[in-house]
């Protein structure tokens, strides 16, 4: 009975360790984080969007959303916002953006959606998790286009697109 008893402490010992941190994990400015389905770091971009010039007043500009929800935004034309901004987003922001990539079918897409005979329309890139997709403006699949309104949308871009197009 008492080597049971011994052995059960030993085991509840074991469970209650904790480990201590070690030079080869990670520190928090690179701690692995688990958006549904997808792991990244937290330095490392989970998704983002770069919409291209065209021949007229498109906005153009790129937006990141680093894994630990950091949002890195870059406007270059006909944005309100010249340059660059930044933001967080919250943990629901950042599964609302997983569920727009998984109701999109994104990891199913192809890589591109582009008319090789088409020179004068805006280029859209979206990447999510190391995979990217590129269209022309006119070329975008209903799935992708209402995947890009989406990222738009939870990520708040417009407050730095919104403005005059000069």
């Amino acid at each position: 009975m008492r080597s049971l008893l011994t052995v059960s402490l030993l085991v509840l010992a074991g469970c209650a360790t904790v480990a201590s941190p070690s030079a080869s994990s990670p520190s928090s400015t690179t701690e692995a984080v688990t958006h549904a389905a997808v792991a990244v770091k937290a330095d490392q971009v989970l998704a983002s969007l770069t919409r291209g010039p065209c021949n007229g007043a498109c906005p153009t500009y790129s937006v990141r959303v680093m894994g630990d929800g950091a949002v890195e935004f870059d406007g270059q034309r006909f944005t309100n916002t010249k340059g660059r901004a930044v933001d967080r987003l919250t943990a629901q922001q950042l599964g609302q953006l997983e569920e727009a990539f998984s109701t999109a079918g994104f990891d199913a897409m192809q890589a591109s959606y582009r008319d090789p005979h088409v020179a004068d329309e805006a280029i859209v890139t979206v990447t999510h998790a190391g995979k990217t997709v590129t269209h022309s403006t006119g070329d975008a699949q209903p799935a992708l286009k209402a995947l890009e309104d989406r990222l738009d949308a939870v990520i708040g871009t417009g407050r730095w697109v919104v403005g005059p197009t000069m």
